[in-house]
């Protein structure tokens, strides 16, 4: 690596992505266009040489690239070259600003609880995951490592396999010594952690299965299975049904292709639409209210904060007041009001907000412009909008509950991940995600949505 440009071969070195035990992978500036790639370089651990063999290694790294770069499919990520630099042989690929582990608050201890996704979004992710499946496994491909963390998510909510490191074509195999585990624990088969060459479409599935059952409970499947109805109240023993066939321990007793476990999803999915959509027309309103809500003032007024600072990572829980999967302590009881001009009125926080935003992701600086267009133009009447503090993003979000599905959101749900006034750092800055409801962070070439706020006014 050229330290002193701070480049590999051409690419500039924007930050590094991560570290597995064959690659690094870093986020780059495609030079002349400026595009934001991903760039995996192959870089194997000592011991993994010492117990593999580079030779092998790089075979498997040099297969994976050519892998991707063979299928074309939406739920698949794109690789747009390899190359061979002074640090090694390198492969060029599609970069987004989420995965599904981060999204889900899962950790490298995987056995700690992680976010539950919404049946909806859940269930999407999982149909696209299997596409892309479907796709490799026809092509004769098996993944052999999915997991929320290889899913990434594109800027329009849609999921792509990644990291094709440990798959296998059908009829061949890296001979990887015994005890090697090709997987990772939690969401590997049985059959795979026993005999990895063994492992085929059907461990895929177990993945996902394994995948899916966490989105929806927050932790991972326990054996006997834990089952999904006694977890999650909207789901019924269809869903169980469903999960002992796609977690089942024997490969024989899954379903016999992917393409079958989506449609069996597919199906649970349309009757649970059906039962949610009758049980919200017999619904009572309610005055149960969640257990945690933010103080009022005296004057009946939620007072927030409007300016921004920066607010390094560590300080973060303590400074936004976050629980340990970084959604809100407490939680504001909002008096919306939308208004004829587009915008929302807070009568809670005296804060008038779009209520939609930018039609887009875009970077920050592109969100900056887009705020000072709304101010240049007067929308709705006014020149004062602003990029929303972190404290004022989050009193937007609602507790996390299964009476969600009745509302009718006063927002556009297009905004999933709206950018804060606060940074993290010089180069990085916060952001919230409005469904999840969670505070996370990201450096200014992220693409996330702008929604401006103005006020407080006097009303």
């Amino acid at each position: 690596m050229n330290s002193v440009m701070k480049t590999i071969g051409q690419y500039e070195i924007v930050g590094a992505l991560g570290r597995g035990g064959m690659s690094k992978v870093y986020k780059v500036r495609v030079p002349r266009i400026g595009k934001i790639a991903a760039l995996k370089v192959f870089a194997p651990s000592r011991k993994l040489v010492e117990t593999v063999g580079r030779d092998i290694l790089l075979k498997q790294f040099v297969f994976e690239a050519t892998v991707i770069a063979a299928i074309r499919h939406p739920n698949i990520l794109e690789v747009w070259g390899l190359d061979d630099t002074e640090d090694g042989p390198c492969y060029l690929m599609e970069y987004f600003s989420h995965n599904l582990g981060v999204l889900m608050g899962e950790t490298y201890w995987a056995e700690t609880p992680s976010r539950v996704i919404p049946v909806e979004r859940a269930v999407r992710y999982a149909q696209g995951a299997l596409a892309g499946l479907s796709r490799l496994h026809y092509a004769g491909i098996v993944h052999r490592d999915i997991k929320p963390f290889n899913l990434m998510v594109t800027d329009e909510d849609v999921v792509k396999l990644a990291d094709f490191g440990l798959s296998k074509r059908r009829g061949e195999s890296m001979p990887f010594p015994d005890g090697v585990l090709i997987g990772t624990r939690g969401y590997a088969a049985p059959e795979q952690m026993l005999d990895p060459g063994s492992a085929d479409a059907r461990a895929d599935q177990y993945a996902v299965g394994v995948t899916l059952y966490r989105m929806l409970t927050g932790s991972l499947p326990r054996v006997p299975i834990d089952p999904v109805s006694r977890r999650h109240g909207g789901l019924d023993a269809d869903w169980d049904d469903f999960f002992s066939k796609a977690l089942d321990r024997e490969p024989g007793g899954r379903f016999s292709a992917t393409r079958d476990m989506a449609a069996a999803l597919g199906r649970l999915y349309i009757d649970f639409e059906e039962k949610q959509s009758m049980a919200c027309r017999l619904a009572q309103p309610s005055s149960a209210l969640p257990k945690i809500w933010q103080a009022d003032d005296a004057d009946g007024r939620i007072r927030l904060r409007s300016q921004a600072m920066t607010v390094p990572a560590p300080r973060a829980g303590r400074v936004f007041s976050l629980d340990d999967l970084n959604r809100p302590a407490k939680y504001t009881r909002n008096r919306l009001i939308p208004e004829e001009d587009h915008t929302v009125f807070d009568a809670a926080t005296d804060l008038i907000w779009q209520q939609a935003g930018s039609a887009y992701p875009m970077t920050l600086a592109e969100a900056g412009a887009y705020i000072d267009r709304l101010n240049k133009t007067r929308f709705a009447h006014r020149d004062d909008w602003r990029f929303p503090t972190v404290d004022e993003l989050l009193s937007l979000i609602n507790p996390p509950g299964p009476t969600d599905f009745c509302l009718e959101p006063v927002f556009d749900q297009a905004q999933r991940w709206i950018w804060s006034a606060d940074r993290r750092s010089k180069r990085s800055a916060w952001y919230v995600d409005a469904e999840l409801g969670f505070v996370a962070a990201h450096d200014d070439t992220g693409f996330f949505f702008a929604r401006a706020v103005a006020g407080p006014d006097n009303r």
